[in-house]
């Protein structure tokens, strides 16, 4: 089949929104789009900053043109109310006069391209507005794409977590048939049958219960006997009562580890009020009793800190690889005593920020590898992919943070600390008042 010529320079349809407060100007650039070949410009024309608004944020427009002067009110206020606002359209501002400050802000803020009046023929402006059409698509294809590495990165390193998981729960399931099995040993051997017996031969002798302790071989027996046996059943109780409770413990470990997991499943992107030291307890529970067997003392320094807002999931998932990085370094490390630290603080190096630290006493770090421990496919580890430590930067990130990692070399141990903003939870009543938000004038600037 050919293309025609005609069919290649096909009229595309384009919804323009034109805001502009003056009339004269905006029959001009209503001309200007109309000698613009091959495009058929359905425009919305709208005069005050208040209609503006309420067009511009529902993003139903391919493209915008923003006159700068509205009036009282300036496009520079308008374009970062619509960004803010979430405005998805590309947007174009015009202005009368060559002022590199005015050109400079709408750049900065988010405008796609910035054109002069007077200047501006329709080959021009049609070349602005289909460029910054082009832009805003690979920027939101970027996204996309961004967001669905985001999304593959954090079910990787879920799926890693979730095999540490899988592990300790193992662990905790073989404890279980252990106790199980000495429970149902104890039983098999506890002499229950004997004490019926026992009462059949006292049955058979209740007429002379007398002489049959007193004279007979077997009846002189039964008190010794009965003495000892129960002790041997009070002892058996009482192991028996110990290794049920032990298992019920075990059991409602594996329920914590379970219910752990069902968390960190959770899609992440949820900003909610929490106790960072309730978090660092949750991913330490998974750990807990492995750290214990092994005889790693652990040690928990929590400052103590208000409600903080932060992505539960996100920071849970971090927090539980590190700890379970932590023990699989010190257990791969031959020492005679081992010690967990867990810290949380306020961050001494960046106003505004927490931090928690995950100290261990393992294998360490070598200072080449530092700089490369976070990227996706590096592991020191035999069995390691890579993934665990690549997976968390990218959520500590995500929740406005960072992660570094610190080490003095091999045998040193290693420090891994994550910072995140010191957003406290606003309480009834309150005002949440932001010490990082920064001000920008809209006003016309001085001549």
């Amino acid at each position: 089949m050919t293309t025609t010529i005609d069919q290649k320079f096909a009229t595309e349809t384009i919804h323009l929104l034109l805001i502009e407060d003056e009339e004269d100007d905006a029959i001009i650039a209503h001309s200007l789009l109309s000698n613009i070949r091959g495009v058929d410009f359905k425009i919305d024309w709208v005069s005050s900053y208040e209609e503006a608004h309420a067009s511009i944020v529902q993003s139903h427009h391919h493209v915008c043109l923003l006159d700068y002067c509205l009036g009282a009110r300036t496009g520079l206020e308008l374009l970062h109310n619509a960004l803010q606002y979430g405005c998805k359209t590309p947007i174009i501002m015009m202005t009368g006069t060559t002022d590199r400050h005015i050109d400079f802000q709408a750049i900065q803020l988010g405008a796609a391209d910035y054109l002069i009046k007077g200047q501006i023929d329709a080959p021009l402006l049609e070349r602005v507005i289909r460029h910054a059409r082009e832009r805003k698509k690979a920027q939101v294809e970027r996204e996309a794409l961004h967001a669905k590495l985001l999304e593959t990165s954090r079910q990787l390193g879920m799926a890693d977590i979730a095999i540490n998981i899988l592990h300790n729960v193992g662990n905790v399931l073989t404890s279980i048939n252990v106790s199980a099995g000495l429970i149902c040993q104890s039983l098999r051997q506890s002499h229950v049958q004997e004490i019926s017996l026992v009462a059949t031969m006292l049955q058979t002798h209740h007429d002379q219960l007398g002489e049959f302790f007193t004279n007979d071989p077997k009846g002189k027996l039964i008190p010794q006997y009965l003495e000892e046996l129960g002790k041997d059943l009070s002892s058996r109780v009482q192991q028996t009562v110990t290794e049920a409770e032990s298992l019920v413990s075990k059991v409602n470990h594996v329920i914590q580890i379970i219910n752990a997991q069902q968390n960190i499943a959770k899609p992440g992107g949820m900003q909610e009020p929490v106790r960072l030291a309730d978090l660092v307890e949750q991913a330490l529970m998974i750990s807990r009793r492995e750290l214990e067997e092994h005889h790693i003392e652990i040690v928990q320094e929590y400052t103590d800190l208000p409600q903080v807002v932060v992505d539960k999931h996100q920071v849970l998932q971090i927090l539980v690889n590190l700890i379970c990085n932590a023990k699989q370094a010190m257990m791969a490390q031959e020492r005679e005593h081992h010690r967990l630290t867990l810290r949380i603080e306020s961050c001494p190096e960046q106003e505004g920020f927490l931090q928690i630290q995950v100290t261990d006493s393992g294998v360490g770090i070598p200072s080449e590898h530092l700089t490369r421990i976070f990227a996706q496919g590096f592991t020191t580890k035999t069995k390691g992919n890579g993934i665990g430590l690549h997976s968390s930067a990218i959520a500590a990130k995500n929740c406005g943070g960072s992660l570094h990692a610190e080490s003095d070399g091999n045998g040193s141990g290693a420090t891994f600390t994550l910072k995140l903003p010191n957003t406290v939870a606003q309480q009834p009543g309150s005002m949440c008042v932001d010490s990082q938000h920064q001000s920008t004038d809209f006003s016309t600037p001085q001549q």
